[in-house]
Parts: structure tokens; C-alpha cells; sequence
């Protein structure tokens, strides 16, 4: 019988580190990962690693508008397209990585009577792009969504909240708590001052870097960011260090308020190279607005990236990062997102003692939130469906 295990992501899986450290666990583990994920231009329609085999699906409907019917015809024609090739792979098991992937995982699995491990990265029925769309749909996929769970060998989520959340809504208990953990690298093997991210921005020891990493998009806190380096000390740098839609805005942003000097934008990198650029870091930054069920109970990979390079981290006043935040002593949470009071909280503590016990506390704290750590039920879950 073939080992091939196949997961399903509607994005281009180009810097999807939570899937990259599952696939790297399930090939340690024996098994044989394929990929399916969606083409775009400039990327390889297959590739191959050590850890997984990906194909990349083009669509001929990729370049029609964003209408809500065009987006009906570009799903249809995916769903086609990874269905049938996945019925000619015959894997032994079907993972989904979230709620647009899920129906696709669920058909092959049906059509090659094989079991399916649904991945809930958030809680897709409320977040901030699910509450643009008409009520109808949302009613109908979140009807799909727990039909299709309560028939899954195996349901995932990244955080405690998010789990307790759908256990409720699909009606059964035994979600499994997979976070989204870095693997644990030990403080001492990185250099805040040779970080390729100063070398790259040109920015010298004596400055204190404000990092933000990840995706640059609405809702992330980074405009009350900028606007609060205008009171930030001389010393101070604002870095953002990723890709999205809301960087051409962000630039401008801090160029009408004469700001480019002091905040400043490197592009994303692989999650392979993440943490010695992270490492050129003095504090971390994840500022995420209270707009969406999803959010509020967000658990980010980035606050324990930071922590793992052994600065500390402010966030926003949400349960899951606040707890993380509390109950390590590891950094500040805001409750206000005026610029001069984001500013003043950050002024007040840098150079402090609290601001040295966080940094001595987060290097502790690291070794708890690691991938090493949860990576096991993953294993487990694939051993109990396999056996």
C-alpha cells in the first residue's frame, strides 16, 4: 500500500511555516507528503524536497475578476482539477488546511474511502474576510463546515480558545491542540548585532529595533505603529518585516509623516531563514485588532518567534496572547491603541530592569513553545487513524 499523505492548501505554499513543520514531522515519522496548493505566476508547478512532493494547480479562471460569481467559478474549477488528480494518487489519508480546502480533502477522501484529518489554522466561520460575504453563503459553509468535521477521523486548531469554540459549534469534544510553535533553536546560536535584517537595512548596534514580522495586511495594529514612532525616543527603529496589501499604504504612510527614516520595511523571507533575522530584534511587536471572533482568539506564531530570540514582546489585550504574556512575565499588553500611549508604554520600559527580566524570561519560556513540543499529537493522530 502506498504511504503518500496528502494535504490540501488554496494558497501558493510559499511561506506557510505551519504546514512546512508538519510535513518536515510526518516525513521524519515515515510518511510519504504530498502537497496540492494553487500556481502563481513566477512559481514551479511541482517541486520536490526532502520533506514533500508539491504540485501546483494553474487556473485557467485565476485572472477573471473578483466577483463573487467569478470566485464561484474559479473554486469549481480547483475543486475539479485536485480531485481528480488526487483520486489518481490514492493517498491513505487526506489532510485540509482550513474551511476552503476542506470539501475538496472531503471528496477524495469519500471517492478513495480514506480517512480525512481536518486543520482549522483559525476560526474561518469569523474572521474578517468571512464577514464580507453574503449571509446565505456564510450560512451554508459553516453548515458544510460541521457536516464535513463531524465525519473527520481527526480535527486540528492553533489555539485553546478556537478549539473550545468549534467543539461547541460542531457538537463534540476531542479537537487537538496543534499551536503554531517554531522549532526551538537556543538564543546563543544567533547575533542581534550581525543580523542579516541590520545588515540588510543598515542599521547600527545603538538602535533599538521595534520589529513586526509576518503578514502586512489590515488589522495587524500597524498603522497606530507608525503613527506612534512620531514619540518614540531618537533611538528607536520600527522594522516590517514581510509581504502584503498593505505595504504600498504603510510606505506612504510613513513618508507623508517624515517618518522614513524611522520606520523601515524588508521584504518577507523564507521561514527557513527567519530566526537570525529576527534576532537583530530588541522587542516584538503583535498588535492584532479585536475586529473578529478569529482574532480575538488568535494565538500567533510571531509572539513565540520573538521570544525565542529572547526579546520581549508587546500585544494586544486578547485572552490567548495576554495569558501566554501573563503568566511568563515576557512583555507588555496594551489596552489602548493611541499612538502616544503605545509610544509611552514602550519608552517607559526599554533599558529597565522589567525590560531584562522579560528578555531573561522569554529565553526560559521559549523551551515550553516549541514545535518539538506539541508535534507529537500530530503523530499520534496519524498513528491512531493508520493503525
Amino acid at each position: 500500500m502506498s504511504d503518500v499523505v496528502l494535504h490540501i492548501v488554496l494558497n501558493s505554499f510559499t511561506n506557510d511555516s505551519r504546514v512546512l513543520r508538519e510535513c518536515k514531522t510526518l516525513t521524519n515519522a515515515g510518511y510519504h507528503v504530498q502537497v496540492f496548493s494553487l500556481h502563481e505566476k513566477g512559481l514551479a508547478l511541482t517541486e520536490s524536497t526532502d520533506t514533500y512532493d508539491l504540485t501546483r494547480f494553474a487556473l485557467r479562471t485565476r485572472s477573471w475578476p473578483k466577483t463573487f460569481f467569478s470566485q464561484i467559478f474559479k473554486y469549481c474549477e480547483c475543486v475539479w482539477k485536485m480531485v481528480w488528480k488526487g483520486m489518481r494518487l490514492r493517498p491513505i489519508l487526506v489532510h485540509a488546511h482550513d474551511r476552503d480546502a476542506l470539501p475538496i480533502g472531503y471528496l477524495i477522501a469519500k471517492l478513495t474511502r480514506r480517512k480525512l484529518v481536518y486543520d482549522a489554522h483559525e476560526l474561518w466561520g469569523h474572521t474578517a474576510h468571512a464577514a464580507k460575504r453574503p449571509a446565505l453563503v456564510k450560512k451554508m459553509a459553516a453548515k458544510m463546515e460541521r457536516f464535513i468535521a463531524r465525519r473527520a477521523a481527526g480535527v486540528i486548531t492553533a489555539s485553546q480558545s478556537i478549539a473550545r469554540h468549534m467543539e461547541k459549534s460542531f457538537g463534540f469534544e476531542g479537537i487537538i491542540l496543534l499551536r503554531n510553535l517554531p522549532y526551538y533553536r537556543a538564543r546563543e546560536e544567533y547575533s542581534r548585532d550581525g543580523s542579516p535584517l541590520r545588515k540588510n537595512l543598515g542599521i547600527k548596534p545603538d538602535k533599538v529595533i521595534l520589529l513586526y514580522q509576518g503578514v502586512v495586511s489590515p488589522y495587524r495594529g500597524l498603522e497606530p505603529l507608525i503613527k506612534a514612532a512620531r514619540f518614540l525616543s531618537d533611538k528607536f527603529v520600527v522594522v516590517i518585516l514581510g509581504n502584503g496589501p498593505l505595504v504600498p499604504h504603510l510606505k506612504q504612510m510613513a513618508s507623508d509623516i517624515d517618518l522614513t527614516e524611522q520606520v523601515l520595511f524588508h521584504s518577507a523571507v523564507p521561514p527557513s531563514d527567519l530566526v537570525p533575522f529576527t534576532a537583530g530584534a530588541d522587542i516584538g511587536i503583535s498588535l492584532i485588532e479585536d475586529i473578529c471572533l478569529s482574532y480575538h482568539y488568535c494565538l500567533p506564531n510571531k509572539l513565540f518567534e520573538y521570544m525565542q530570540a529572547g526579546f520581549p514582546v508587546i500585544v494586544s489585550n486578547l485572552p490567548e496572547m495576554r495569558k501566554v504574556v501573563e503568566e511568563h512575565k515576557v512583555g507588555l499588553v496594551l489596552d489602548s491603541w493611541d499612538p502616544e500611549s503605545i509610544a509611552s508604554a514602550i519608552n517607559g520600559f526599554w533599558g529597565k530592569d522589567t525590560y531584562y527580566m522579560y528578555s531573561r524570561n522569554a529565553i526560559k519560556a521559549a523551551k515550553l513553545f516549541s514545535w518539538e513540543i506539541d508535534e507529537g499529537k500530530l503523530k499520534d493522530l496519524y498513528a491512531r487513524i493508520l493503525d
